[in-house]
């Protein structure tokens, strides 16, 4: 309800969260600073099993210039503290649930098993203004293994050994990155009762780098300085056994379904090392 208020009078921001844990411990902190100094030190938060559902809906006026100062964590808390400053916290086996809103349709990706680490949080008057932080922190790592997620499309399926995010090195890495149909090649064609090209891509590793992690969280655009792809394979197979139905190809070309993608990826360089890629089709007159 309070949320609906806020996108009427165009103050709602475009994430909202929504966060449910097991426990909450808090070590080491001055009651005495609190109230002597009104600043509040913490050594460490741990969240025990937390699950955090983040909802996105763009909000173009978000976009626009308000007449009004924008208001920051500081402004919020200044009445009470003159700073916080949380040395580390602690996410154990967290799921993550996100949203994103567009219109009458929403998209849900869930993640289960996420571990993060944040290093120096500090809410401060100066802090919204320190370049080496984002999001006030000095440093969020980021360690999600053994993911596997189903494609709606019912054919493929997307997975990984292990991803690794963090903000300090401006990094993001992916091992042993699989995108596959979900099953064999003959079902594949079987269901998809035409002949249609079955990709299978398996790189040993993804790593981009220089990112820009607050672009990316407020607007979900991926800049970065350079994309480095190296030992894989990218095969394409065909069954001529099942027919080919003519298709209309305008608009269809790589570059015209890539400007079609509503969300924007720009890296400088991309680099491409030890990538073998393979085509073979069936033939219906040889039967193999």
């Amino acid at each position: 309800a309070v949320y609906q208020k806020l996108v009427k009078l165009k103050k709602a921001p475009n994430n909202i969260y929504n966060i449910q844990l097991n426990a909450l411990r808090i070590k080491h902190f001055s009651i005495t600073d609190i109230l002597f100094n009104k600043k509040l030190n913490i050594s460490s938060v741990v969240f025990d099993g937390p699950n955090i559902h983040m909802t996105h809906e763009y909000h173009a006026y978000n976009d626009t210039v308000s007449t009004e100062p924008p208001k920051n964590l500081y402004d919020h808390i200044k009445s009470i503290f003159k700073s916080i400053n949380v040395n580390k916290v602690t996410i154990d086996d967290a799921d993550f649930k996100y949203s994103k809103v567009e219109g009458q349709v929403t998209k849900v990706t869930a993640i289960k098993g996420l571990n993060i680490n944040i290093k120096d949080i500090l809410i401060d008057s100066l802090a919204a203004l320190d370049s080496s932080r984002l999001f006030y922190t000095k440093d969020i790592d980021v360690q999600l293994s053994n993911y596997e997620y189903n494609l709606p499309d019912g054919f493929y399926k997307v997975a990984f050994d292990n991803l690794h995010i963090n903000t300090r090195n401006k990094s993001l890495s992916i091992k042993n990155v699989v995108y596959k149909p979900r099953m064999n090649k003959n079902d594949f064609f079987r269901r998809k009762k035409e002949n249609t090209t079955m990709s299978a891509i398996n790189f040993d590793l993804v790593q981009l780098n220089g990112l820009d992690f607050k672009r990316m969280v407020d607007y979900q655009q991926v800049f970065g300085s350079n994309a480095k792809i190296s030992n894989g394979l990218a095969s394409f197979s065909e069954d001529m056994r099942y027919p080919r139905f003519p298709k209309n190809k305008i608009g269809h070309a790589p570059y015209q379904q890539l400007m079609k993608v509503k969300s924007i990826f720009h890296f400088n360089t991309v680099f491409v090392d030890n990538v073998t890629v393979s085509y073979d089709d069936f033939s219906a007159k040889y039967d193999k």
